[in-house]
């Protein structure tokens, strides 16, 4: 229903803000030339453009592209958000949550744009995750004991080193596609 809601509308809204000119020209500028256009270091980090000339390249340089590839980013936050509610409240409270964020004019309308707001809450959400489950995996969560669901204790265990390791570079990467994104 997210994708729904965000692809409806999609073709009629265009590029009409300057930065998303600047962004799609970039992306393309990049694609073909394998440099960015001049202006892009006045507007944001190169990850988004970077991302831009990848699904150009795809699609023999297709710019009409980017909003929808905005759309499929501002998509996927939904199902990772959910993943954050969950793990940080009942099932209940999480779709409830998501449905919030799936429902949002705001983001269902920049997710329309071709602008760097929408991937910048995809990887920050994403680092959110990481984060968590590297907390989880250090064993920095709280359990409810079987005999008195009032009581909760943190448990103790920890994680091995290996899945340390990954949920570490994990949320260290997520962080800064998200600073490398946007500003």
């Amino acid at each position: 229903l997210g994708l729904l809601l965000r692809f409806a509308g999609v073709a009629r809204s265009g590029l009409s803000h300057y930065d998303e000119a600047i962004y799609v020209l970039s992306g393309v500028e990049y694609a073909v030339r394998g440099t960015m256009h001049s202006a892009q270091p006045l507007h944001a980090p190169p990850l988004f453009p970077w991302l831009l000339a990848g699904a150009f390249r795809l699609t023999a340089f297709w710019p009409a592209l980017a909003p929808a590839l905005v759309v499929l980013v501002g998509a996927a936050t939904i199902p990772l958000a959910f993943a954050i509610f969950r793990r940080l409240a009942e099932n209940r409270v999480a779709l409830l949550m998501t449905g919030l964020l799936a429902a949002s004019d705001l983001h269902r309308a920049f997710s329309r744009m071709a602008l760097t707001d929408v991937p910048l809450t995809f990887w920050f959400v994403l680092a959110i995750y990481c984060f968590l489950r590297l907390g989880e995996n250090l064993g920095l969560q709280r359990t409810v004991h079987p005999g008195n669901a009032s009581a909760s204790t943190p448990v103790l265990r920890r994680g091995g080193f290996w899945p340390t390791l990954c949920w570490t570079l994990a949320a260290g990467l997520s962080t800064a596609a998200a600073w490398n994104t946007k500003y």
